[in-house]
């Protein structure tokens, strides 16, 4: 086995670059340091292909130390196929230093698409190829440097049997012949993973805030700001000033008083830390006088609420497209998701679609799908809005 690469310099970096190129497929994998940080970066980025031998080569590109962007006529080349295992995160950490991906093949969607339930790398490489990779250095800071020996052999442990585990999920993907949902999944990911409502405000991001009364919609507003701006002057994770629970909480409880504040921290974090109870204190102060969001916040927040008789037609529409989708992916011995992903089934439910030509054009439904149901979806569809089901 060939050790790995370590690169750190910018010319080594286009000339491996330039290798990868010509090999035409690369598994890649990342790491950043955002469990450490408030603004997190790429820090390393591994690379495994193989040369003219068959011989697999694998490269840790120091992404502190040489920029993420050299390997753009890489990421972004239509010409060689990107390797990942579930590539959103992959995607937006490289997004964010300006490096796209494009034509990337993603193992994690193959498993799935293929009935498999433990879908993480380590389960899929024990499964498929028994390999054991160590994850002991899983939530390391890789902000952090020299990179050591070992820190160096665990980076190279994901990417390094990537390719191998494509080629055998693939095989049986063929074998499915489920290619064509598999890759539109996969470029459906890649685009929801690149938009993640990055222009959304950070309280819009935050799971419950949609529960919450009028004047705990301006509270948690004012304390997602205010826990933004304390982390980043603290350059710490959002989690490590309050959790997301714990903010939640505190804009449907609404407690004035500094003990109450405490006793809803003491779930988490900060409920020793004066600096927060006192932020969490003047930020509900201010939500509370403010009693609502301005129509431009609250539009973020904004729901499609239907009269009772338009959620039972839907309701009616969701059961007889999920009793259909599973008699047939049983009859295609496929996993339901092949058949219809529960995104595009959504779509279809929320806005009563019925042609087939507005089905196809479903983000994520593909053409093989087109060609197999988009006119047997309508028809369904049609048939209850008819009160033909």
């Amino acid at each position: 086995m060939i050790p790995p690469l370590l690169v750190t310099e910018p010319e080594v970096a286009v000339r491996i670059v330039d290798d990868i190129a010509a090999a035409h497929r690369v598994a890649i994998d990342t790491e950043s340091n955002g469990m450490y940080v408030y603004d997190p970066q790429v820090c390393m980025v591994q690379a495994a292909w193989e040369d003219r031998a068959g011989t697999v080569q694998v490269a840790v590109f120091d992404t502190l130390a040489v920029s993420p962007a050299l390997l753009a006529p890489v990421t972004s080349a239509a010409s060689c196929i990107k390797v990942i295992h579930d590539l959103a995160f992959d995607a937006r950490m490289l997004s964010r230093h300006g490096v796209a991906l494009a034509t990337v093949l993603d193992t994690s969607v193959s498993a799935r698409y293929l009935g498999i339930v433990a879908t993480g790398l380590a389960s899929l490489l024990a499964s498929e190829l028994g390999i054991i990779v160590d994850k002991s250095l899983q939530t390391a800071d890789w902000g952090k440097r020299p990179i050591t020996p070992d820190a160096l052999e665990y980076l190279t442990g994901d990417v390094r049997h990537l390719l191998a585990l494509h080629d055998r999920l693939w095989e049986r993907v063929v074998q499915a012949g489920i290619e064509d949902e598999v890759q539109t999944e996969t470029a459906y990911k890649l685009a929801c993973a690149l938009n993640d409502h990055r222009a959304a405000p950070p309280w819009v991001r935050i799971r419950g805030a949609e529960g919450l009364d009028d004047t705990g919609r301006a509270v948690l507003r004012e304390l997602a700001w205010a826990r933004e701006e304390l982390a980043a002057q603290r350059n710490v994770p959002l989690y490590k000033v309050v959790g997301d629970k714990q903010l939640v909480e505190l804009a449907a409880r609404r407690p004035m008083r500094p003990h109450g504040i405490r006793r809803v921290l003491s779930a988490g974090r900060g409920a020793h830390d004066e600096q927060i109870t006192s932020m969490v204190q003047q930020a509900i102060i201010r939500g509370t006088a403010a009693g609502r969001l301005g129509d431009d916040d609250a539009a973020w927040l904004q729901v499609d609420r239907v009269d009772s008789e338009t959620a039972q037609r839907r309701k009616r529409i969701d059961a007889r497209l999920r009793a259909w989708r599973k008699a047939e992916a049983a009859r295609r011995h496929v996993h339901e998701q092949v058949v219809l992903p529960t995104h595009c089934l959504e779509r279809i439910v929320t806005h009563e679609l019925r042609g087939p030509d507005s089905i196809a054009q479903i983000p994520g439904f593909g053409d093989a799908r087109t060609r197999r149901y988009a006119q047997v979806l309508g028809g369904l569809v049609d048939d209850v809005l008819t009160g033909h089901a």
